[in-house]
């Protein structure tokens, strides 16, 4: 037992020597654990004395610097395009010469030095009155810059002038022409006047918007007449007689036709009755007033003697005839069928010029239209409105047609 109790005080004590050599060998250990310890200890420290980070404010939206980033963009895209891009020099030709014709007329200006880039538009143009011209280019003289712009005087000067004293003037700079009898110089209103008796200066186009054909002399005439204004002080005026019937003439047709459409609607309206019934019909032609009387509605099947139905028809036109002036033409027409052998017409010639004349001699007697408007034609089936082939249309085309021309005034 007291070996055991020694052996067990030298056990106990066995370890307590070996921690001491232990401690006494490795120094460095026990440092550092006590180094660990510390640096443990540090964040704690320094978490509790740090204060709180203040809250940050908000930037622009994400939206915005998407935007800046696309109008970046699009503006270097513009700059390239821009540094690609070359001036067409035949395209600024074009333009410019657009302007020549339109605002003036083109002025040569000899420069001994090259001219300088300062500003795309040309300045050799000087105002002018704008105006359609024959030839491409109106050329003014360059030998002086500064001479004024040629224009034909359109208003009477104030200065004081003898208008008989420049009226021989134009005579004897126009005497070729007036010999020729091309035009005639008058005074009118203070003024010398310049008629031309001649074509027109401009041609009849020959479709609507196409622009006329001008003569070579009608231009020679009008350049004597600009020369010859220049030696006069009294203002010139030009009128050509040709262009101007034409246009009285163009003026009185359209009114004739804005006349006859009123008396084709009126006749329309009276007639209304017959033209529904299919006895009549009312058509306008330019200034022709057309009224078809129809076989059923004025005329026995075969016969020439005009029945007493179509006089109210007849009436109606008759007040259209006398109200209005103009030559009146009375035709009768047939179809392609024979008349019967034997019967009272022997061809269709025959029948065709009794039913005008009968028509014709009632707007006569009974109407008091005068004879001399009238005149009466028959021809046959020569001049029929549809094919013959059914009973239909062979009965439209048996008719007698009534035209008054407005314009026709002998």
């Amino acid at each position: 037992m007291a070996e055991e109790n020694t052996d067990a005080e030298e056990n106990s004590n066995a370890p307590v020597a070996v921690d001491g050599e232990q401690g006494q060998d490795n120094p460095i250990e026990g440092q550092e654990g006590t180094e660990e310890g510390a640096a443990a200890k540090a964040p704690a420290e320094e978490d509790d004395d740090a204060e709180e980070c203040p809250v940050c404010k908000k930037g622009a939206p994400l939206w915005m610097a998407t935007f800046a980033d696309m109008a970046t963009l699009l503006m270097a895209f513009f700059v390239l395009i821009l540094s690609f891009s070359e001036m067409r020099v035949v395209k600024l030709e074009q333009v410019a010469g657009s302007i020549a014709h339109a605002f003036g007329i083109q002025k040569v200006l000899n420069k001994p030095d090259p001219p300088e880039g300062t500003s795309m538009l040309s300045k050799t143009f000087s105002p002018t009155l704008a105006q359609m011209s024959v030839v491409d280019q109106l050329m003014q003289q360059t030998t002086d810059t500064t001479q004024r712009d040629v224009e034909l005087k359109t208003e009477t000067k104030k200065e004081d002038y003898d208008v008989n004293e420049e009226q021989q003037k134009v005579e004897t700079a126009l005497a070729e022409e007036i010999a020729n009898g091309e035009v005639e110089v008058t005074i009118k209103d203070n003024q010398v006047v310049v008629e031309l008796n001649g074509p027109g200066s401009v041609g009849e186009a020959e479709s609507e918007g196409e622009q006329g054909f001008v003569p070579a002399e009608t231009i020679e005439l009008y350049a004597k007449i600009a020369d010859a204004q220049a030696l006069t002080d009294a203002p010139i005026k030009v009128q050509d007689q040709q262009s101007q019937k034409q246009q009285d003439a163009k003026n009185l047709n359209e009114q004739q036709q804005e006349q006859v459409q009123q008396e084709v609607a009126e006749l329309k309206m009276v007639l209304s009755e017959a033209v529904t019934q299919g006895l009549a019909e009312v058509e306008q032609e330019g200034t022709k007033i057309i009224v078809r009387l129809s076989e059923k509605g004025a005329f026995p099947n075969g016969g020439a003697q005009l029945n007493p139905n179509a006089l109210p028809m007849i009436r109606a036109l008759s007040k259209t005839i006398k109200s209005n002036k103009g030559q009146v033409i009375v035709t009768g027409h047939t179809d392609s069928t024979n008349p019967p052998s034997g019967g009272e017409f022997p061809s269709n010639w025959d029948l065709s010029a009794v039913r005008a004349a009968a028509v014709a001699d009632s707007l006569s007697s009974l109407m008091n239209v005068s004879k001399q408007r009238l005149s009466v034609e028959g021809v046959a089936d020569t001049e029929p409105l549809n094919d013959n082939r059914s009973a239909a249309d062979r009965a439209r085309n048996r008719r007698v047609e009534i035209v008054l021309d407005i314009a026709d005034v002998e």
